[in-house]
């Protein structure tokens, strides 16, 4: 599997390679001087198909294997004198940052009456200028609440400056760990004996002595023991432990933050839209088939209008605003949960 992957990002390089050729030839280049190229990933990979050396876990877990994913923006539209520069690493951008940073690369302001969940980081790319509000010393966003697998009091993750606070669910128990299976320079030799000599861009080292690496399975198949932070929250500061290694979550030291983070999240939980995913779960709509459409994938659901009649269509928006906590959902600081959290908030 690891080969098809491979073979998929050669013939992704193929197509961006033709595609860029012609945008810089075509016009004279014209094109190519409004063009802007962002490449990102949904999620890190499973484990099988390949790794997310150094980091810990994978897809479909909120640890940043499998949440941090590499990016590259280019183009012409890009300042000459930001090409082959880092992003700054000390400033976190999430997914919901991508649609006010398109709409500032391309001059538009936003006019919606909602508030963004995210923030414009097109100073950033384009100036390598950090204003406050994306600055890792006190950028806050969830990472994610999901209800799905969760067998505790509630199941998620939230950041706050350099602190994350995760919750696991048991969606995939042994993919939360460290995966080296491609890396030219892994933490352990093939006799299982440490590697001294492994390093890596993110500083973390090895694998502290007596941090939980695998999970352990009596003879009927059952987990001994509890998922790491599955039984009890974690917190790691991921602006020194990128890799997850060293949960703070005992420290006396850190009783605030934890007790702030942790209603933070529980106001996400507890206020949370009903999933899509889930509703539509065991319900398919056969008008969506590709064959229907040319062949292609595409929106089959008509827009949604206030000022129609009803006429027995179940829309996305219905649905999301029959949820009992949907105007909570909207201000998060409806919660009580919110409250509380304030109480703690360094």
């Amino acid at each position: 599997q690891h080969q098809v992957m491979q073979a998929q990002s050669s013939c992704a390089d193929l197509a961006q390679e033709r595609m860029i050729t012609y945008l810089q030839t075509v016009n004279d280049g014209k094109i190519w001087d409004n063009t802007l190229i962002i490449w990102l990933s949904d999620n890190g990979a499973p484990p099988w198909d390949g790794d997310n050396s150094p980091l810990r876990g994978a897809k479909k877990e909120l640890w940043e294997g499998g949440v941090r994913t590499p990016a590259f923006i280019s183009g012409g539209y890009l300042n000459s004198d930001r090409y082959g520069k880092s992003f700054n690493k000390h400033t976190p951008f999430h997914v919901v940052d991508m649609y006010p940073t398109i709409l500032s690369a391309a001059g538009i302001k936003y006019t919606g009456t909602n508030e963004l969940d995210g923030y414009s980081q097109w100073d950033a790319i384009q100036n390598d200028i950090i204003i406050d509000e994306i600055s890792g010393k006190d950028r806050e966003f969830l990472y994610n609440v999901d209800p799905e697998f969760c067998e505790t009091v509630m199941c998620g993750a939230y950041r706050y400056g350099p602190w994350k606070f995760i919750w696991s669910q048991n969606t995939a128990p042994d993919q939360m760990y460290w995966f080296d299976y491609y890396s030219t320079n892994p933490r352990r030799h093939d006799d299982g004996m440490v590697n001294d000599k492994y390093t890596n861009y993110l500083n973390c080292g090895p694998i502290p002595d007596g941090v939980q690496t695998e999970n352990r399975y009596d003879e009927n198949g059952d987990m001994i023991g509890s998922l790491p932070c599955g039984d009890k929250p974690c917190i790691f500061n991921i602006e020194h432990d990128p890799c997850e290694y060293n949960d703070l979550s005992m420290n006396r030291k850190y009783e605030n933050l934890y007790l702030y983070m942790y209603n933070m999240l529980m106001a996400y939980y507890e206020s949370q839209q009903v999933s899509l995913r889930a509703y539509y779960e065991d319900k398919f709509d056969t008008n969506g088939d590709p064959g229907l459409h040319d062949g292609f994938w595409q929106p089959w659901v008509s827009s949604y209008d206030h000022d129609v009649e009803d006429d027995g269509t179940t829309y996305f928006e219905d649905i999301l605003r029959s949820n009992e906590n949907y105007e909570q959902s909207q201000d998060i600081k409806l919660s009580k949960y919110y409250g509380i959290a304030m109480k703690y908030k360094l």
